[in-house]
């Protein structure tokens, strides 16, 4: 189970990073992921950690055809669906949101789920790594 952290268990924190042990470590004897070590390091209390979790390896061969036909038919304003682990104070929560696309380039593409931005590469989007097209997906 994990314990809500006191200034002091901060302070023990940044202390032992400062004086060279891993974050992994830390975040191992805290309980605690290294994502919310990394906040304590440098700072930040209260923010909210989006990232995806899963490595998923293709099922056949992806061509570079493939992955230009996504690039092209994917438009700004589309709706994706990008599942999200988030952490916040420690205590992380498995979530599904529904982002529209923010931006297109040469080999990624971004979407914006609260107050950051995150980018995907489009072989993502073909594999469903993490994000996947809404099934209501294109904009009005």
């Amino acid at each position: 189970m994990k314990t809500k952290l006191t200034e002091a268990d901060y302070e023990e924190i940044r202390e032992a990073y400062y004086a060279g042990e891993s974050k992994e470590d830390i975040a191992k004897r805290k309980n605690i992921s290294k994502y919310y070590v990394d906040s304590i390091i440098n700072g930040q209390k209260g923010v909210v950690h989006h990232y995806t979790n899963t490595k998923r390896e293709p099922a056949g061969r992806i061509t570079f055809e493939m992955i230009a036909e996504i690039r092209n038919n994917l438009r700004i304003g589309d709706r994706l669906l990008i599942t999200l682990i988030e952490e916040k104070n420690g205590y992380t929560k498995k979530r599904t949101r529904r982002c529209r696309v923010t931006g297109k380039y040469r080999r990624v593409f971004t979407v914006q789920p609260g107050p950051c931005v995150m980018s995907f590469k489009y072989v993502d989007l073909l594999i469903g790594d993490g994000v996947e097209y809404d099934k209501k997906r294109k904009s009005a």
